[in-house]
This record gives C-alpha cells, sequence and structure tokens, in this order.
C-alpha cells in the first residue's frame, strides 16, 4: 500500500523488504545506535526513536486529518492482525 501527497511517497516498506522494519531495525540495534548516523543526526539519540510507531491508518480517511495535532485514540489504532494495539504500544506512540 502506499499514498502520495504532492511530492512525498508513504509505502508499506513490509512489500519489498526482507523483513518487517521492525525486525531489520532491531537486527541493526543490536551492533548499537552508533549504525544509525542519519537518524542520530536529525532526531536524537533517544531509545523512542529507534522503536517502531504505529499508524491509525482507520483514522486517515481524508487529508483534512493530517492537520489535526492530537493524537486520535487507541481505537484508531490496528496491528496486522486486525485487533486493538496494545496499551503499552498506544503509550509509545503517544510519546
Amino acid at each position: 500500500m502506499q499514498f502520495q501527497i504532492k511530492n512525498v511517497v508513504f509505502a508499506d516498506s513490509f512489500q519489498f523488504l526482507s523483513a518487517s522494519l521492525d525486525t531489520l531495525v532491531a537486527t541493526l540495534r543490536k551492533s548499537g545506535n552508533e549504525n544509525f548516523v542519519e537518524t542520530r543526526k536529525y532526531m536524537g539519540d533517544d531509545d523512542v526513536v529507534f522503536e517502531k510507531g504505529h499508524f491509525p491508518y482507520i483514522y486517515f480517511d481524508c487529508l483534512d486529518k493530517l492537520d489535526v495535532t492530537a493524537l486520535p485514540p487507541k481505537s484508531a489504532f490496528y496491528d496486522l492482525t486486525d485487533s486493538e494495539i496494545s496499551d503499552r504500544d498506544y503509550r509509545h506512540d503517544v510519546k
């Protein structure tokens, strides 16, 4: 799945990577955060930067939602099994 807003394309990386992005990042992190040179340069070195976040696909049914500055409710987030995300995952997304 992918969508485009002006010249930015948002692509579901799971469709073209050898493993999930979460798995690939976890594997690379085992040898240290210094491998993430550009990420650390622009995003800092906080652990939350290197963890998988969740995107509320169900919530985004129109472009106007991109202007909303608050996180949608937990019920708007679903994982790949079509289940609501865990409380821990939602707390992580709030960070």
